[in-house]
């Protein structure tokens, strides 16, 4: 199945509104677009630094289905 273009432009505007909304969280590290779990259209991919973080999230997000990695924390080299 392919997916739209259309989708994936409405998703980068809806990344950009979650991203204004949880900023203030120091646990999340970026905020990305994916495809969602049945891969049929695009969902918002965040990373946070453990698994706690988690739990201040949504699991969607304007119909967006929120996918959570949980990366650890930034370090330089």
């Amino acid at each position: 199945m392919s997916i739209e273009a259309r989708a994936f432009e409405a998703a980068m505007a809806i990344q950009k509104e979650f991203e204004d909304r949880f900023a203030a969280m120091p646990d999340i590290l970026g905020v990305g677009i994916c495809l969602n779990t049945t891969s049929d259209g695009p969902a918002l991919n965040v990373q946070v630094t453990d698994e706690p973080a988690k739990a201040h999230l949504p699991l969607t997000f304007r119909e967006l289905e929120v996918i959570v990695d949980v990366v650890g924390e930034n370090r330089r080299f």
